[in-house]
């Protein structure tokens, strides 16, 4: 006779908790970040159109432009439809490419692997807009902060007369800065606390002042050396050769200057772009 007043206890239980009106909920999701880069792309840009009308250079550099993304968004519901979230995600934009040239007798290839990971922690205000008994709108906005990591590698090979060589350059610094994010959603209601979104979101960020480690090896026939240390800095400028300005990056101590140099300034990593999420949610109580 317990048994089934047990049982009956669990389903009304279940029942209640159900219809109850959700207060916390959390969203978790995956998906795909496009991100402009800013002065990173308009850099590697600028060197493979100096590479290409100098030494008429085979390849171009890729620009990071598409990433993997994660994220997940703490939400608490002031009523059926306005909710405030607090949120942390993470992206990564990397790409690696070389051009290959020749200078006189002297055969060289240049390969440059730029990767950049963000970390954004994010505050938005969510609206929700009834489509259906099971579907409805998500609209947000809001503001965050947004945590950059910059990692540059550059690798130079020589070749000439059946002697090589290499030299490999690293750059690692990390920085911060805030930006805004916005978005529209489709929510498909799978029960009374679960819930199938797909998401796209609008993100801008300027992040410049990247202070960091770096090292250099050279090996093989014509060097060998290992060197390495810190407060470098991430550069950005206009360079003016054969009366042409080639966007350049530079990763040094000092501000690059010189009579062919203008427009010299720290270098600014845009997180402008989009992201496309599907995420699951799930009422917490």
């Amino acid at each position: 006779m317990k048994r089934p007043i047990i049982f009956a206890f669990i389903v009304v239980l279940i029942a209640s908790l159900g219809s109850a009106q959700t207060k916390f909920s959390f969203q978790l999701g995956g998906g795909m970040n496009y991100s402009s880069g800013g002065d990173l792309a308009r850099g590697l840009r600028g060197q493979s159109d100096f590479l290409a009308d100098e030494y008429q250079g085979n390849g171009r550099y890729d620009v990071p432009l598409w990433g993997f993304n994660f994220s997940g968004e703490f939400l608490y519901h002031l009523n059926s439809k306005f909710a405030l979230g607090l949120g942390v995600g993470y992206f990564e934009q990397m790409k690696e490419s070389q051009v290959s040239y020749t200078y006189g007798f002297v055969d060289v290839i240049e390969k440059v692997s730029p990767k950049y990971s963000v970390v954004p922690i994010t505050a938005n205000v969510h609206y929700y807009l009834p489509l259906g008994q099971s579907l409805r709108l998500d609209l947000s906005a809001g503001a965050g902060y947004y945590l950059a990591r910059m990692n540059y590698e550059y690798r130079q090979d020589l070749s000439l007369l059946g002697y090589n060589g290499n030299d490999v350059y690293t750059f690692q610094a990390s920085k911060g800065g805030l930006g805004l994010q916005g978005g529209v959603g489709l929510e498909l209601i799978l029960g009374p606390r679960l819930a199938l979104a797909l998401n796209v979101l609008g993100r801008y960020a300027s992040i410049s002042g990247f202070t960091g480690d770096w090292t250099e090896k050279g090996s093989g026939d014509f060097w060998d050396f290992d060197e390495s240390g810190s407060g470098e800095k991430f550069w950005y400028y206009e360079w003016d050769h054969n009366s042409k300005a080639y966007a350049q990056l530079a990763f040094q101590e000092e501000i690059p200057s010189g009579s062919t140099v203008k427009n010299a300034r720290p270098a600014k990593l845009e997180v402008l772009g989009f992201t496309v999420l599907l995420s699951f949610k799930v009422g917490l109580f």
